[in-house]
This record gives C-alpha cells, sequence and structure tokens, in this order.
C-alpha cells in the first residue's frame, strides 16, 4: 500500500515523479499523476520534494545499507582502542597431540567390523570346485568305506564336458551340501551362509531347467531329463530342503512309463540302470519311513518285483548295498501295510500273510550271500546280518501298528530277542570303517524301535550319536 501524493500549496519545483525517477524514464509531469505511471498501472508517488513513504510486506527489504569493513586486527576503524568485557587474551591456538590408549588396533577393527565386498563369480566357478572336492575328498573317504570298489554307479572322475547341465547342477547342489555338513561345528556363520546361498542358486538353476526339458515333447523323457532328476532328487533327500520330493519321484517314475518302463530304458541304455535302481530304491525305503496312508502307491512296486529282479541279476549296480532278498521283502511289507491302513486286506489271511513275510526274513542267509562276493567276506556278512534284523524288525513293528500282528506276549518275545540282537550287531557295524556308511536305515530302524519300546537312555544316547557320526563323518569312539 502507497500513500497518495499530498497536494501541495506552491508549485512543486520538480518536474519528474519519483516513480519515473527511480524507474529511470523520462516522465511527462502531468499532474497530479504523470500519464507513464497510470499506464503501468502503478500509483504515482507525485512530484513532492521529500520522497513518500511506501508501505512493504512484512519480512520485504528492499535495500541494506553497506558495512565497511574493518581491516584484520583492527577493531576500530577510527583508531581507538575498543574494549570488549568479559574476554581475556589467550595466545595462539597450539595444536596438542592426544592419547587413546584403550583404541583397538586397526587389524582389530577391521576384524571386527568386514569391509562388505561381493566376489564375482559364474556357474563354472562353482562348477570346477563341485569336481575338485569330488576328486580330492569325497571319492578318496568313500573309496576307503566301500566294500567293492568297481561298482559301475561310482565316477571317480566328473568329466563336466559330457555332462548336461542339469546333471552338473545337480552335481554341485550334492558337493555343497557335502561340504556342508562336513564343515566342523561352531563354523563361521558366514562360511555356512554363502554355501547354502550358492546350493539354493544350483538347485533353482536345475529347477528351471526340468521345467524346460519336461515341457518340450523331444527332451520330456530322454536319457539326460532321467538322469538328470535322479541327481536333482538324492541332493534334495540329502539336504532335506523341501518335504514334497515324493512329487518328483512319482514326476521320475511316469517318466520311465513314457519310454516303456524300467526293463526297456535298462534294454536300450545299459548305462541308467544303477541310475533307476536308486530310484526305485529312494521310493521304496522312503515308505519305510512314511505314515501308512502317506506312502508313494506301494502297488506299482510290488507289481515291479520281476522288473528289478532281473536289474538285479547282473551283479553289484545298487548303491546301497542291501540284499536282493531283503530288499523284495521290504516292498511286500510296504505292500501289505498299505493295504492294512486302507482296509482292503482280509482280516483272515493278513495274519497268515505276515507271518509268512517274517519267516521269509528269517529264512535270508547272510553267509552265504557274502559267498557271492570276491572279498571283504565277514564284512558282507556282518552288513547281510544287520540288514536281515532291520527288516524283522520293521516287519513286526509296521504290521502291528496297523493290527496286521497282534501284540502277543511271544511276538513281544521274537521283538526284543531281534531288538538285542540289531544292538549288538549296530555296535559292531559302527566301528568298522567299511560298513558305517550304509547303516543309515538300519540305525532309523533301530531309533524307530528304541522310542517304540520305551529302551534305555544309553541305547537312545548310541543311536543319537551314531546318527551324528554317520552325518558329519567321524568315527564312534
Amino acid at each position: 500500500m502507497s500513500l497518495a501524493p499530498s497536494p501541495s500549496n506552491g508549485p512543486s519545483k520538480r518536474w519528474q515523479c519519483w516513480e519515473c525517477q527511480r524507474r529511470r524514464l523520462v516522465c511527462d509531469s502531468q499532474r497530479p499523476v504523470c500519464n507513464k505511471c497510470k499506464t503501468a498501472g502503478i500509483t504515482c508517488p507525485g512530484y513532492d520534494d521529500k520522497k513518500p513513504l511506501t508501505w512493504l510486506a512484512p519480512g520485504k527489504v528492499l535495500a541494506r545499507n553497506r558495512r565497511k569493513k574493518n581491516a584484520a586486527g583492527n577493531p576500530s576503524s577510527s583508531g581507538q582502542e575498543v574494549i570488549i568485557k568479559g574476554v581475556t587474551q589467550v595466545k595462539s591456538l597450539t595444536l596438542i597431540r592426544m592419547t587413546a590408549p584403550n583404541l583397538p588396533s586397526t587389524a582389530a577393527v577391521a576384524r571386527a567390523y568386514p569391509v562388505p565386498t561381493k566376489i564375482l563369480r559364474t556357474d563354472l566357478c562353482d562348477v570346477v570346485e563341485a569336481a575338485s572336492f569330488y576328486s580330492s575328498y569325497v571319492i578318496p573317504r568313500t573309496l576307503d568305506a566301500l566294500l567293492v570298489q568297481d561298482l559301475p554307479f561310482l565316477v571317480t572322475e566328473i568329466e563336466m564336458k559330457n555332462l548336461p547341465p542339469l546333471t552338473l547342477h545337480g552335481i554341485v547342489c550334492i558337493s555343497l551340501g557335502f561340504r556342508i555338513h562336513s564343515l566342523a561345528r561352531g563354523v563361521n556363520p558366514d562360511t555356512v551362509q554363502h554355501l547354502w546361498s550358492r546350493l539354493y542358486h544350483h538347485r533353482g538353476a536345475a529347477i528351471r531347467i526340468l521345467n524346460q526339458d519336461i515341457s518340450g515333447e523331444d527332451t520330456r523323457a530322454s536319457n539326460a531329463t532321467i538322469s538328470g532328476l535322479v541327481v536333482f532328487l538324492v541332493q534334495e533327500l540329502q539336504q532335506s530342503i523341501d518335504p514334497n520330493w515324493k512329487y518328483h519321484f512319482e514326476g521320475a517314475m511316469e517318466l520311465t512309463k513314457l519310454r516303456g518302463g524300467m526293463l526297456e530304458i535298462c534294454a536300450e541304455t545299459p548305462c541308467l540302470k544303477p541310475v533307476l535302481t536308486l530310484l526305485m530304491m529312494i521310493g521304496v525305503f522312503g515308505n519305510t519311513t512314511s505314515p501308512a496312508e502317506g506312502q508313494i502307491a506301494p502297488e506299482p512296486h510290488f507289481q515291479m518285483i520281476d522288473e528289478v529282479a532281473q536289474i538285479f541279476e547282473t551283479g553289484g549296480l545298487t548303491p546301497i548295498v542291501c540284499p536282493k532278498h531283503i530288499f523284495f521283502s521290504i516292498i511286500r511289507i510296504n505292500n501289505l501295510r498299505s493295504q492294512a491302513a486302507k482296509g482292503v486286506l482280509p482280516r483272515n489271511s493278513s495274519r497268515s500273510t505276515a507271518e509268512a513275510l517274517l519267516r521269509d526274513i528269517e529264512s535270508f542267509s547272510p553267509s552265504q550271500w557274502a559267498e557271492t562276493k570276491d572279498s571283504y567276506v565277514e564284512e558282507w556278512t556282518l552288513l547281510g546280518t544287520i540288514f536281515q534284523t532291520s527288516a524283522a524288525l520293521y516287519c513286526i513293528c509296521s504290521l502291528q501298528s496297523v493290527a496286521v500282528l497282534p501284540a502277543t506276549i511271544g511276538m513281544e518275545t521274537i521283538k526284543a530277542s531281534y531288538r538285542a540282537r540289531h544292538l549288538q550287531l549296530l555296535e559292531e557295524g559302527m566301528n568298522n570303517r567299511r560298513v558305517t556308511q550304509t547303516l543309515l536305515w538300519p540305525l532309523v530302524v533301530a531309533g524307530v524301535v528304541a522310542v517304540g519300546s520305551g529302551a534305555s537312555l544309553k541305547t537312545r544316547a548310541f543311536v543319537e550319536h551314531s546318527l551324528v557320526a554317520l552325518i558329519w563323518g567321524y568315527e564312534v569312539g
């Protein structure tokens, strides 16, 4: 807001209004306001000798007074001494070195607070490391403990150029999982986390390749897809990552059906015999540790006994050293257990069938089976006896749980006798390095029996310690 020009009593000597003077324009000197201010929409301040006041918005400043800079060290331009109260004269600044005896060293700080870095690597780096770890660590340990060193499934050297990507990713997962389980307890968590991260990366890559191969008509049931799926299934069971591994097993069995069955595949591609045998054993032994109602359809296993028998006849083709006679007995037990759980088994014949299975297991001769081997007859005899007692205990306990076998005094006496004999054999087997790595399933059976029979704390501690030793790879002492 501006003040309007006040009328003067006499003629003003100014010929130019204050606004035109400020804007450096030639004023037309019209009275009472000039035309230039009127045209510009500005209130003309007039022609008075004294410039009229102009109201400004709060906080707005049009001009400031200039301050003369004083010379450095001279507080007054007039040369007069200025005395400031409350200020004392001090000396110039001096550098004082401070000691900090409690500060950690640079190396200690670096260890406590590591600088985050990202390692640049490709999948090929993991494949090379997995092949090196397999050749330098897994194979020597396996050969040292394996009864037969010429099994066809035993790969002593990984030839990366001959393996499809799906199998390579599976082998990397198995190698990484082996390293994770072999690490000493209390190791740096960052190391374990890095290994798990790489394992999940390759597992995801394997799943993507599986989806692509199965969706293709030409690659759906190829040798690479079937073998790669079995390798993927093995690493999945090794790490216990996915509880739904049974779906992958059923998918692999469906792929074998597309090729005409296991016998047809083995006839066309003999090198797949150990792979298919391993697949069969995963399903059979997986059913032994599953609820009776949650088994992987045991009927196909029962119907394929003749096919599996022909595969077994060719010799040492099984990655799990279980006697063929005992393996077929386990298949029959699974089938009987499933039928009893579904209620489709006649009660008048179920008990007689179960007792016949138990007698068939007892008729197996571990010594005769061991004589068919070329070496380590004592170890083979011990192993055959362990699997025989394991199968007998599994037969009694599993069929009692579905009311096929009765819990009579006579049956409980037989079970107690097998349990004592089984624990004695396991103690002997865990102290034999050539047998130890084959005792996973017998130890699982011993653990289930120990819980169900109210075994002593010493027995439970032995089973637990043996399982941990088997996983971590140290000897039981």
